[in-house]
């Protein structure tokens, strides 16, 4: 899981209501999902985030990033308890 590093010029922190809130999995990604959000690759049982693309050109990718910890279970079960970190905007250049 790629952790936030506010000193890095390509991460943009976005400090909003949802850093702390406790959700179901399950239902976090289904609500993400409706919104064109896609349960990010990078994850294990204990963290993820959920990704959404802003802009898209050439080698670029700037994402908006939904980083969460699972307080309780396993990220793989509908039924694991995620809580939200920071939410960012992140630059990806390949």
């Amino acid at each position: 899981m790629e952790k936030l590093d506010e000193e890095d010029r390509s991460v943009i922190p976005l400090h909003s209501d949802l850093e702390g809130k406790i959700a179901l999995f399950g239902e976090a990604k289904h609500v993400f999902e409706k919104h064109g959000y896609v349960f990010g690759g990078n994850w294990d049982y204990h963290c993820g985030c959920f990704d959404s693309i802003l802009h898209r050109d050439g080698g670029e990718t700037v994402y908006l990033r939904v980083p969460f910890c699972v307080v309780d279970g396993e990220l793989d079960r509908y039924d694991a308890h995620i809580q939200f970190e920071t939410p960012y905007i992140v630059n990806h250049i390949v």
